[in-house]
């Protein structure tokens, strides 16, 4: 493994491999921060952070990604859509 940008990204890659990105998951929850993320992400006081864990499913829900970001609780919002079946 070599330590370089994917040209395309990482879904062009896995499709170029035969797993294609099919769907993509996030389970996001608001936790109290790291000392660690406090300092990196700047907060102010105590305030939350949002941690996603993203996982992309290729052909026959098969996992081929996985992701974890945590970003600052005051600056972010989520947007859900549904679609009724």
């Amino acid at each position: 493994m070599d330590r370089r940008k994917i040209k395309g990204g990482t879904p062009a890659l896995m499709a170029e491999l035969g797993y294609p990105p099919r769907l993509s998951v996030d389970k996001v929850s608001a936790r109290v921060p790291t000392q660690e993320q406090c300092t990196v992400l700047g907060l102010p006081g105590n305030l939350p952070v949002l941690r996603t864990l993203r996982v992309v499913y290729s052909d026959e829900e098969r996992p081929i990604e996985a992701t974890v970001l945590a970003k600052a609780g005051h600056l972010y919002e989520l947007r859900y859509e549904f679609i009724p079946s």
